[in-house]
């Protein structure tokens, strides 16, 4: 069993085990999420379908 000190708030008990808040963990595993989820697509396309193309010109500065 961990001896954690009593006094310490819940934020500072995490801190000393070294763990996250449940929000950040909640938001880590939302990350994790969309990458699986963005990367499922990017399996599913056509090799070659996808052609980035640098924006130059008033586009890129939001001029239009």
């Amino acid at each position: 069993m961990i001896k954690i000190p009593e006094h310490l708030s819940c934020e500072g008990r995490l801190r000393k085990l070294k763990l996250f808040c449940l929000e950040k963990r909640r938001l880590r595993v939302d990350l994790i999420n969309v990458y699986k989820y963005l990367m499922e697509g990017v399996k599913k396309m056509e090799p070659g379908s996808f052609q980035w193309h640098p924006v130059t010109g008033p586009e890129a500065r939001g001029t239009n």
